[in-house]
């Protein structure tokens, strides 16, 4: 009976309203334990429930009605299922659906809590508030909207309807990014050089020298071992001083491991894959990759070499997006969020993010301290701070792309610049939408079932103005222009007279096209005016006020799509050189 003891006695004399909540936790759990035991008698899971049930529940089955009552039908009465049915019948009454419904929409993810979690509880709740099975997905749907603790996933989800296990996708991908860029965004300010320092012979020791440098199991938070000489973490001046608390998570004085302040809390080793701590501090650190030393071998230190190259009448420009377009790119084998930036000239890297991809050991070459050319900062008269320069391969996907980037103290966010992201083809400039143009078809398509009418006060006096002679250069253009309307059926030639006469204006479009206007104002003076007020600017902007995205749509030759009655065509009558048309 030793496993039976995980199984706590049921409560009875809790809040009724979780009763019956609380009753089919405590029956599944009891389900399971007989599943696990092989335990199939009637009689002796009767027994089990009365032993395992404690003494509140030992008291209903003994006074509830019919819970005795056991038909002896077969070989194993049913003792189990009938007291099973007596206890739900008993608890049922104590459901209130209007309460668990209640708590239902009043979930919140929790502070820290893993996004997974947050649903899970969302889904033991519900099944509680007896909903119908095809509205479930959505109301949990809706409480994640409302309840998530993530702004970004809940102007996601605000945007466009999306199912269940889109939104369980959304959030997840969001939840593990999150912690990623927290591994890259969190790297403590220690002051290093950037670069490598001049190159010169050391005597090889021998090799369990005491003054061998090989790397040694971290005793100390800061084990990071590297080819750079690093001060101490902490001041040894006076050995009697108590030295302060230190994190064995990420190295930092101040705070111990279980700390709610440690930055290391969720991030990923990137030397032993564990979680909740930096490299830095791993104790399970592979000592493989650092290469043994041959005792017969002369070894080189790198050491300051400064590029001299010289080029101050050159300047690149950085321009910040404020967070905007971030993606996870590949800088010399290490995941790094950068912005994709089409107005920055250079690729940047901050300062901070560049000491964690060396603890990383990104793979970068021509490290060099200093800059080639000043980086100007958009709306900035003063240069950035450069601290250095390396060139790594950048990927994104499938593609490559073999870049040089400058690393920047201080630095808000990284920027892909606009050559690399173009050479990755993660920048698109133009439209997704092309212009929809009309093809060859014929005649010109037109509006359904629409045909305007156009009022005329038959007491004006009708006006026949004079042709005007366009520029001859225009000549051919113009009698392209017409024909192509008189295919597409746009205009018509008039035979005989014409009361109504007007003139043709053409004018040249930037394209270099031509188009063909009438002088319509005598014309104009016959029309009677429909009176209505028209809309002011500020009753259009309200109309589109809490809208996110704008369209501009552009319809070629619109008007033309119009029909005009038969009646109301004779006042549409202009002149050419090769006669009448409306």
């Amino acid at each position: 009976m030793a496993s039976s003891s995980r199984i706590k006695p049921f409560e009875i004399d809790g809040d009724s309203a979780r009763l019956p909540s609380e009753w089919e936790t405590w029956k599944y759990d009891l389900e399971a334990f007989f599943l696990a035991q092989g335990i199939v008698s009637q009689r002796q899971k009767r027994a089990q429930l009365a032993y395992l049930g404690g003494p509140g529940l030992q008291g209903l089955l003994r006074h509830l009605p019919g819970v005795n009552q056991v038909p002896h039908v077969s070989a194993d009465p049913p003792f189990y299922d009938v007291a099973i049915q007596c206890l739900d019948n008993y608890f049922e009454p104590y459901r209130r659906k209007a309460y668990e419904r209640h708590a239902f929409h009043q979930i919140k993810q929790k502070d820290g809590e893993n996004f997974t979690h947050f649903v899970m509880r969302l889904r033991k709740q519900i099944a509680r508030c007896d909903y119908a099975p095809r509205s479930v997905d959505e109301l949990i749907a809706d409480r994640i909207a409302l309840g998530c603790a993530s702004e970004e996933l809940r102007r996601k989800l605000l945007q466009k309807d999306r199912s269940l296990e889109e939104i369980m996708a959304l959030g997840t991908s969001m939840a593990g990014s999150t912690q990623q860029s927290m591994w890259i965004g969190t790297t403590p300010k220690i002051n290093h050089e950037l670069g490598v320092s001049a190159i010169h012979k050391q005597r090889t020791m021998k090799p369990y020298d005491r003054n061998t440098r090989r790397p040694q199991a971290p005793t100390k938070p800061y084990g990071n071992y590297s080819n750079q000489s690093r001060a101490p973490a902490f001041p040894r001046d006076n050995p009697y001083q108590r030295q302060p608390d230190i994190c064995y998570s990420c190295g930092l004085p101040g705070h111990t491991r279980s700390s709610y302040e440690c930055p290391a809390r969720g991030a990923i080793c990137v030397s032993c894959g564990g979680k909740g701590h930096w490299a830095k501090a791993c104790t399970r650190r592979n000592y493989n990759r650092y290469p043994t030393r041959n005792p017969g071998q002369n070894t080189k230190r790198i050491q300051a070499v400064k590029d001299e190259e010289n080029n101050e009448h050159r300047q690149h420009y950085a321009f910040y997006a404020m967070g905007r377009n971030v993606f996870v790119f590949k800088v010399g084998g290490i995941d790094v969020p950068m912005t994709i930036d089409s107005g920055a000239d250079c690729n940047i890297i901050s300062h901070d993010v560049w000491l964690q991809m060396k603890e990383a050991d990104v793979d970068a070459v021509d490290v060099r301290t200093g800059t080639d050319r000043p980086i100007m900062g958009y709306a900035s008269s003063e240069p950035m701070k450069v601290v250095g320069t390396f060139k790594t391969e950048v990927s994104a996907g499938d593609r490559r792309s073999f870049a040089k980037f400058y690393v920047v103290e201080g630095g808000q966010q990284c920027l892909l610049g606009d050559w690399t992201a173009k050479d990755l083809q993660v920048l698109k400039v133009g439209f997704d939408v092309g212009m929809v143009k009309h093809g060859a078809s014929k005649p010109f398509p037109k509006l359904r079932g629409i045909v305007a009418q156009i009022p005329i006060d038959k007491e004006v006096q009708p006006v026949q103005q004079p042709y005007r002679r366009p520029p001859i250069a225009l000549e051919e253009k113009i009698k392209h222009k017409l024909e192509s309307l008189l295919e597409q059926d746009i205009i018509e030639p008039v035979k005989g007279p014409s009361a109504w006469v007007s003139p043709m204006v053409p004018v040249i479009k930037d394209s270099g096209e031509i188009r063909l206007c009438i002088d319509m104002r005598q014309a104009n003076q016959a029309v009677r005016r429909e009176t209505h007020p028209l809309p002011l600017i500020d009753d259009l902007l309200g109309s589109v006020s809490g809208a996110m995205r704008f369209s501009k749509l552009d319809i070629k030759d619109a008007y033309h799509q119009i029909e005009i009655s038969v009646e109301s065509r004779a006042i549409t009558t202009f002149i050419t050189k090769y006669g009448l048309f409306r």
